[in-house]
């Protein structure tokens, strides 16, 4: 701006003069002898303007000497310099794209802008995409506690049902002692289900990284991606021999999960194909487990019998240690312990039922039987 005196001023201190408490009394910036008020007209200096949007140098005297003007731009450490500090800049010497030059300063002036505003952007996008996520991650969780509670509210449904109708049933009985069977046979189905529940908890954690006693070894590998692919499941798929032959024959590594009548949970682990045939096959990695106690049974006498197969048979592991026959959820099974495999005495158990569950032949029937696809073992 050209003040009436004839010298400049840029605008924005003219403004700062005018909105000053002694905006009446203004003074040239270059001469304080003359005055001048507020109400004067200023005058834009076209030729000042044209000249500084064409100019192609920065008039800013170095930090470092005093007596140079920069001529770089250094991105490493964000600062103007000279070219005397352009030979001494450590962090660049063996990058010298980072210093960029002013020879056309508005070139590079506007792409240092243009790079702000693109990261400026960039910054920006993360947060919304944050932002989404946060929420995302809520809407989950919502969803999650919506369908536990539709699950919880199910259960209630159903032991409500359950309950009318055991009701229902006791109030037309004929006598006493259909009320009583009726009473004794829905506490026994209780009672099952409770063995079912402990059954189900029982094998997820044997499938947990954080939990697994029987697969330790293998998940405490870094290398591991040990994984399980369910291939039988008794109550789902049938009991008979045939059922599991067809869906456990030439899967290579299996384990199975056994729960017998009276709630004890145990099984075995193989590395040895099932097939349609006859055989019994040795198998270095084969053993045999109790969850309900914690045990693991490895081999001690006739290897060769690690593992027994026959058709008319489903899980057999051992000379007699495990026996699951055909339609084993309605004729006896055996688990008779120290033939093949250790018995109580010569493994490490937990429990204190576990002397009870394995020092003898016991005699069982089947309430569930889970086999397992192996996948990823490390030997």
């Amino acid at each position: 701006m050209s003040l009436p005196c004839g010298h400049k001023i840029c605008k924005q201190c003219l403004d700062m003069k005018k909105n000053s408490k002694n905006a009446n009394d203004l003074t040239c910036p270059r001469n304080q002898e003359h005055k001048f008020t507020k109400g004067q007209q200023f005058r834009v200096d076209y030729d000042v303007l044209e000249y500084l949007k064409n100019i192609d140098f920065i008039n800013i005297k170095c930090n470092n000497h005093q007596d140079n003007l920069v001529d770089q731009y250094c991105i490493q450490t964000n600062n103007f310099i000279c070219k005397d500090c352009t030979q001494s800049c450590k962090q660049c010497r063996n990058q010298p794209s980072n210093h960029i030059k002013l020879e056309n300063f508005k070139i590079q002036f506007n792409l240092l802008e243009k790079r702000y505003w693109q990261t400026n952007r960039m910054i920006i996008e993360t947060q919304v995409q944050l932002h989404k996520v946060v929420i995302l991650r809520a809407i989950l969780l919502d969803k999650q506690q919506q369908k536990e509670q539709v699950k919880e509210a199910s259960q209630l449904k159903s032991q409500r049902e359950k309950f009318h109708l055991l009701l229902s049933n006791i109030l037309k009985a004929d006598t006493l002692e259909e009320m009583t069977d009726l009473i004794l046979l829905d506490q026994q189905q209780r009672e099952q289900q409770g063995l079912f529940d402990e059954f189900r908890q029982l094998v997820n954690l044997q499938m947990n990284k954080e939990t697994s006693f029987i697969f330790r070894k293998q998940f405490d590998n870094p290398k591991t991606k040990l994984s399980f692919n369910q291939i039988y499941v008794g109550t789902r798929d049938g009991f008979k021999a045939t059922d599991f032959h067809s869906r456990c024959d030439n899967k290579g590594l299996t384990v199975c999960f056994i729960l017998s009548e009276t709630g004890n949970v145990f099984g075995g682990f193989v590395t040895k194909s099932w097939g349609n045939y006859a055989f019994k096959e040795k198998d270095d990695q084969a053993f045999i487990f109790s969850l309900t106690n914690q045990s693991i049974h490895i081999q001690k006498n006739h290897l060769n019998s690690a593992i027994r197969n026959d058709p008319q048979k489903s899980w057999n592991q051992g000379e007699y240690d495990i026996s699951i026959n055909d339609k084993c959820n309605e004729v006896d099974n055996t688990l008779w312990l120290g033939w093949t495999y250790q018995d109580y005495n010569e493994c490490d158990y937990t429990g204190s039922q576990a002397k009870n569950d394995l020092k003898s032949k016991i005699n069982f029937k089947v309430l569930d039987l889970e086999v397992y696809q192996v996948l990823n073992w490390i030997n």
